[in-house]
């Protein structure tokens, strides 16, 4: 190890190191207070609106060729559910992107029962073929959605005196 490697090294440790009559002493402290500034400027980059990265916050789950649910947190924004629901639907031609707040009630097949339909929050439906675009939500879970994308699905009881 050469002389130089050895007073990089005694530095880095806090240690005091003796060269060419020269005495030098480092401070163990460094390492620290460089990964406490590397904390801090990452704590200080912008964030995705509605609390920051949350592509792990969406698990999606294919149930069907082109069709997914996903489990939905109850803080999150409607603009991110749809980004990340978009993200989901890239490249596909056709593409359902069906969600809920409440895991017990997701759907586990493409025809859903009168529960899981009645529980589901959000939709979106993708038909490239035909230019078809839309996401709706169930605004009574997302009042900030925008009014033209609100559409409630009908209650339980509505649907079992449908059937």
């Amino acid at each position: 190890m050469s002389k130089q490697d050895r007073a990089v090294r005694a530095v880095a440790a806090g240690k005091k190191f003796q060269a060419s009559g020269k005495q030098i002493q480092g401070c163990g402290c460094a390492i620290v207070l460089l990964a406490v500034l590397i904390i801090i400027l990452v704590s200080l980059l912008p964030k995705e609106e509605g609390g920051g990265d949350r592509a792990a916050a969406f698990p999606f789950k294919a149930i069907g060729s082109g069709i997914y649910t996903v489990i939905i947190p109850r803080d999150a924004k409607p603009e991110a559910i749809d980004r990340a629901a978009r993200a989901q639907c890239a490249g596909k031609s056709l593409c359902d992107v069906w969600g809920w707040v409440d895991a017990d009630r997701v759907a586990t097949a493409p025809q859903m029962t009168n529960r899981e339909t009645a529980a589901r929050i959000y939709s979106l439906k993708i038909n490239r073929n035909t230019g078809y675009d839309r996401s709706t939500f169930a605004c009574s879970a997302f009042p900030s959605a925008p009014k033209d994308q609100c559409s409630e699905p009908p209650s339980e009881a509505e649907l079992e005196n449908a059937s």
